[in-house]
């Protein structure tokens, strides 16, 4: 038997009503709550990320992310021996959160997309495209918020996905307990502790998918003690020991495969004693002792 139009109508309209309004979210609604994760009023934000994770799941009510393939097909025309300026013809141009580092002639920038991915560009000096491929990384953009003068109490910033980016305590506003960072995902990134400003006690790190990543200390806002970091498999990244930001004891690392890199011995920041490294099969690539910062073999 045909449906008449009114039923059809009815039937339409019953089936919307069953759908989460949430779900018809637009940019517009999604921006105000992005917007909103910088207000200072900490209830402000928590409703705003409160609203953000109910969309997190819905891809078409995020603004401003293009998703992986968009950005692919643009990496691809990155090509090696491009100028830094013809990079940005390209892709959106370096903003005030770029990141970087330069060792020798070569070096990389890393800046943001768009609020959920991250571009990492190798050059060589002074800007020219290396010829390592551009990285891509998913990673929920952190809003911050502007802390009141003398704030005491937790102050919470978010990820536009709604998760939470930091945790901090503050007293007379001064860093004073923990300062918890936060994956996109939910999951801690790293726990430090701070008195009266200075970060002293345990530090330690995690992956995104909860391995964990690195573990320390601070003494007076100075690193100590037995510092180690791990892959994301578990294996021994590195090991190496410290007085009050100095390198004093044995520094040690190991390849992927498990295989030991390198070891060497450092007293009050200078290499004192043994220096030894091996290729990943374990192949002695040499061995040399240290005298006060001095190679004496």
């Amino acid at each position: 038997m045909a449906r008449s139009p009114l039923f059809s109508f009815l039937f339409s309209t019953l089936l919307l009503s069953e759908i989460p309004a949430t779900a018809w979210a637009n940019d517009e609604i999604v921006s105000t709550l992005v917007a909103k994760l910088g207000d200072t009023d900490g209830n402000v934000r928590a409703d705003a990320a409160a609203e953000l994770r109910l969309l997190a799941d819905d891809f078409n009510a995020r603004t401003d992310n293009h998703g992986r393939l968009y950005w692919e097909e643009r990496l691809r025309q990155v090509k090696p021996g491009m100028k830094h300026e013809e990079v940005l013809r390209i892709l959106p141009p370096v903003d005030e959160n770029v990141a970087g580092a330069w060792s020798g002639g070569t070096g990389f920038q890393q800046w943001w997309l768009d609020d959920y991915w991250v571009v990492s560009v190798s050059y060589y000096y002074p800007g020219i495209v290396h010829d390592m491929r551009p990285t891509l990384r998913r990673r929920a953009r952190q809003v911050a918020a502007a802390l009141p003068e003398g704030f005491t109490g937790t102050w919470t910033t978010w990820h536009v996905n709604g998760q939470k980016a930091y945790e901090i305590e503050y007293k007379d506003g001064k860093r004073n307990g923990a300062l918890i960072s936060f994956h996109d995902n939910g999951r801690k990134s790293f726990e430090q502790y701070y008195v009266e400003g200075t970060c002293s006690g345990s530090d330690r790190g995690w992956c995104a998918d909860g391995s964990k990543m690195y573990e320390g200390q601070y003494v007076s806002g100075q690193r100590d003690g037995t510092w180690t970091h791990w892959y994301q498999d578990g294996r021994l990244q590195s090991r190496e020991e410290l007085h009050l930001g100095e390198q004093h004891g044995l520094r040690s690392s190991w390849y992927e495969n498990g295989q030991k890199h390198y070891e060497s011995t450092y007293r009050n920041g200078k290499q004192h004693g043994p220096d030894k490294a091996w290729d990943t099969e374990g192949k002695l690539l040499w061995s040399r002792v240290y005298r006060n910062g001095e190679q004496t073999k």
